[in-house]
C-alpha cells in the first residue's frame, strides 16, 4: 500500500482581486502572478457553479504528481491557500 504522506511547502491568504494579504510560502516564484491565477481560478469556479446553480465552492483541490494545491474561501473577499509537497 502506497503511503500519501504531504508536507506543507507554505501557505497564503489571498483577496479575490489577486492582492495578496499573506504569502509564507518557500519557493522563490513570482508571487503576485500565483496570486492573480489563483484568484481567477477561484472566481471562475465560483461563478460557473453558480451559473448552473449548483451551490456555493467550498474547496478546490489542485493535484499533481508531486503534491497539490488546496483553495478555500474564508469568506467572501479572501481565500486560503495551502501548497503540500510529496
Amino acid at each position: 500500500m502506497e503511503k500519501n504522506l504531504s508536507r506543507s511547502q507554505g501557505n497564503a491568504i489571498v483577496r479575490i482581486d489577486g492582492t495578496i494579504e499573506k504569502m509564507d510560502i518557500s519557493e522563490d516564484f513570482y508571487k503576485e502572478e500565483f496570486a492573480i491565477m489563483i484568484a481567477t481560478v477561484f472566481g471562475g469556479s465560483r461563478t460557473l457553479l453558480k451559473e448552473l446553480k449548483i451551490g456555493e465552492i467550498p474547496k478546490i483541490l489542485i493535484k499533481s504528481d508531486e503534491g497539490s494545491i488546496e483553495l478555500e474561501g474564508i469568506d467572501s473577499k479572501r481565500i486560503s491557500i495551502k501548497v503540500l509537497k510529496k
